[in-house]
């Protein structure tokens, strides 16, 4: 299969190549995290950082690394949304490869589209009722 590089295409792989990098230096850094730093667990949250409190994305890259590891109880304790939000970022790489491949703009016009604001709420009430658990367990 021979890609056609026009102008347009040119750009959408410069941003999913992009994409796929950011995806993969994610991964690599919690790699590099799981199988470095034992059982110190450190934050880059500039959040917690500054105000001692867990922000509601506080206690991802811990469930994700063990949920790399395996501990899928442990991954949804430290947070929730570990597995799917896990989930979708595989299926966002595997989606960002088929369109440079086929040429085709799909992942990006799915993540433009509209959400529900119901939807939305919903979300935004379980984020709040997470970072709430988090907080109240001292995560």
């Amino acid at each position: 299969m021979i890609l056609n590089l026009s102008s347009n295409f040119s750009k959408l792989l410069r941003r999913n190549l992009l994409a796929i990098l950011v995806i993969a230096g994610g991964y690599a850094f919690l790699w590099y995290s799981a199988h470095t730093n034992g059982d110190h667990h450190y934050t880059l949250c500039i959040f917690k950082n500054i105000t001692g409190y867990a922000c509601p994305g506080c206690g991802m890259g811990r469930a994700s690394i063990e949920l790399y590891k395996g501990n899928i109880a442990e991954s949804v304790h430290f947070h929730w949304w570990a597995i799917p939000l896990n989930f979708m970022v595989i299926v966002s790489l595997f989606w960002l490869i088929r369109d440079i491949f086929k040429q085709s703009d799909s992942y990006w016009q799915f993540i433009r589209r509209p959400m529900k604001s119901w939807i939305l709420v919903i979300i935004f009430l379980l984020v709040i009722v997470n970072w709430i658990r988090a907080l109240y367990l001292g995560l």
